[in-house]
């Protein structure tokens, strides 16, 4: 069995939302919930992390991240409200890694409280689960009874939405259990 074990911390300045790498290692890209960013990260030959201090402007409280398999681009599902969806609509950002430094191309809007995030093993495809108010008040204007997903295409460094799709309610029971691979 592997040993697993805390080798080093790095300070980051603001809480860190999710973390994800690029296909080779050599780079991470870190969301800061509450700072409305990502960070970039890079890592050394000998497994040092650091933090190169280039904080990038996303939408409001970037939840997750994800790398396209040719780390060419990530992309941030901006939540837009703190602690849920609010019935407005919301951003995911495309950071291009290339860019000498890395910097926020385009923001999609895709609907209301986007959360969980994947993109497809082909980096083509990416998709984002819109809460969409399903986990608020049924008296609130902007609850519906079931989340959707948007469904994103990649080329190269552009996105674009596809298309939405209505969620059936057992997906939200999956997500928060961590048994959907696309939560």
């Amino acid at each position: 069995m592997a040993e697993t074990k805390i080798v080093d911390t790095v300070a980051m300045g603001d809480s860190i939302g999710h973390v994800a790498f690029s296909p080779d290692g050599r780079r991470a890209v870190a969301a800061k919930f509450s700072a409305h960013k990502v960070s970039i990260l890079e890592v050394g030959e000998n497994r040092n992390v650091t933090y190169t201090k280039l904080d990038l402007p996303t939408g409001h409280f970037p939840i997750n991240v994800a790398v396209t398999p040719d780390g060419k681009i990530a992309l941030t599902a901006d939540l837009g409200d703190a602690a849920a969806s609010d019935g407005s609509v919301d951003t995911i950002s495309v950071v291009d890694l290339e860019a000498k430094p890395p910097r926020i191309i385009d923001r999609l809007v895709v609907g209301d409280g986007p959360e969980g995030l994947a993109i497809s093993p082909k980096g083509d495809v990416a998709v984002a689960v819109l809460i969409r108010g399903s986990f608020a008040s049924a008296k609130a204007f902007f609850y519906n009874k079931s989340g959707t997903i948007a469904v994103l295409k990649i080329e190269g460094r552009k996105s674009q939405l596809l298309r939405k799709s209505r969620l059936v309610p057992y997906l939200r029971v999956l997500c928060s259990l961590r048994m959907a691979a696309i939560c």
